[in-house]
């Protein structure tokens, strides 16, 4: 199938903890702006690509649980689904207006979660090297799932990273909610990338995000970066 075409690169990844007080901006737009934090996490994090690529018309994958009926809640196996997500940020908008284009987005695509990504490769039949992933080269996913406390009698159970060395994608953003903050995971190709660009890129990400909590309404034009 076209999207298994697609092979793995050599990878590498570096993380990145946002400050509370971010994290709390970000949460507190639900309430003024109607968005999920995700929506303005991925919404900075396509400014921050249109920054860098000098485009505005741009498509990022993320993907879901797949569990959107009840009987599956309890199902072992993998239902996760990978969503198409391309959003336009021509015109100069204002933020609010970015984060109210990404929310339309997620919802359509959302709506139509068990289209199978192979199956729109195989429609759309985009030129492409089939050494890359058909329809999109960056992701973009949050965990938000709470995590399960495993106990056994006289152990002392903890979970840790465990690195593949390899990257998919050119880049890879995995977002994990916490109590009081976001850790986010930037998994990258090490043959496109040097560990110094990311971080500078996680950098402009976090500045990025504190321009469109603090003023939603200035144009995303005005956002400082530096």
């Amino acid at each position: 199938r076209a999207a298994a075409a697609a092979k793995c690169s050599l990878g590498a990844s570096i993380r990145q903890t946002l400050p509370a007080g971010l994290a709390d901006d970000i949460r507190r737009l639900r309430l003024t702006a109607n968005v999920t934090p995700f929506t303005t996490l991925l919404a900075a994090f396509k400014l921050l690509l249109s920054r860098y690529t000098r485009q505005t018309d741009l498509i990022v994958g993320s993907a879901t649980a797949g569990r959107n009926r009840p009987e599956f809640e309890k199902l072992i196996g993998l239902f996760i689904s990978n969503l198409v997500l391309r959003t336009d940020l021509s015109g100069d908008p204002p933020a609010h207006e970015l984060l109210a284009r990404v929310q339309e987005t997620l919802l359509g695509a959302s709506a139509h979660e068990n289209v199978p990504l192979d199956f729109l490769a195989e429609t759309l039949q985009p030129n492409r090297d089939l050494a890359r992933p058909p329809l999109f080269q960056v992701m973009f996913v949050m965990q938000n799932t709470p995590h399960a406390k495993l106990e056994l009698p006289g152990l002392t159970i903890r979970s840790f990273e465990v690195g593949t060395g390899a990257a998919r994608f050119d880049l890879a953003v995995d977002v994990i909610e916490k109590d009081s903050t976001f850790d986010l995971r930037w998994e990258y190709n090490a043959g496109l990338f040097q560990a110094s660009t990311m971080e500078r890129m996680q950098g402009h990400f976090q500045r990025l995000l504190e321009g469109i909590t603090a003023h939603p309404g200035l144009p995303i034009s005005q956002m400082k970066m530096l």
